[in-house]
């Protein structure tokens, strides 16, 4: 993968973008991030109310899981370091692919790990790669390398990306 980042925001709007976030939108998921780091996995229910964050429509599919696979799969994925394995792993359960495995990790994982997202990746000028493990890789080093020279943490970072695009992209 090729990918040179391009990003449309500054480190001096960040906060600015973030802010203006709705973090209202965060507080089912917020609720949850205490448990789920201390049990090391997400439940049948926790995941529903992950998968309504993310994007609804996916609700009929994870539902298809049980919650003894959703225990065991997310176990391995908040417990592994390996970027790629950790992403890959959640990919098991019905409904999960990258964008939604990313928000499993980066609401529950101890290491800092950004949201696939089409908005966070206009904000940063990927929106013409396509999404795959390569690009999964390069966008949590290069999200990690914003976020620490930015001076912020990672949920910071994802509000502002996303908070950007959705006041700066035109569709089309």
């Amino acid at each position: 993968m090729t990918a040179m980042i391009k990003p449309r925001i500054t480190a001096a709007d960040l906060q600015n973008y973030a802010l203006q976030y709705d973090h209202s939108f965060d507080a089912p998921l917020t609720a949850l991030v205490e448990s789920v780091k201390a049990r090391g996995c997400l439940t049948k229910p926790e995941l529903a109310i992950l998968g309504d964050w993310k994007s609804p429509r996916i609700r009929p599919k994870l539902a298809q899981n049980s919650n003894e696979l959703i225990q065991e799969v997310t176990r391995h994925a908040l417990s592994t370091h390996s970027v790629r394995l950790a992403v890959h792993i959640p990919q098991l359960l019905y409904g999960v692919g990258l964008p939604v495995a990313s928000t499993i990790l980066h609401w529950f994982h101890p290491d800092p790990f950004p949201i696939l997202d089409v908005r966070a990746l206009w904000t940063l000028g990927l929106q013409d790669e396509v999404q795959s493990l390569d690009l999964w890789e390069t966008y949590v080093r290069l999200t990690r390398q914003l976020a620490e020279e930015w001076n912020t943490d990672m949920r910071t970072l994802d509000r502002a990306l996303w908070q950007y695009s959705a006041e700066h992209q035109t569709s089309g």
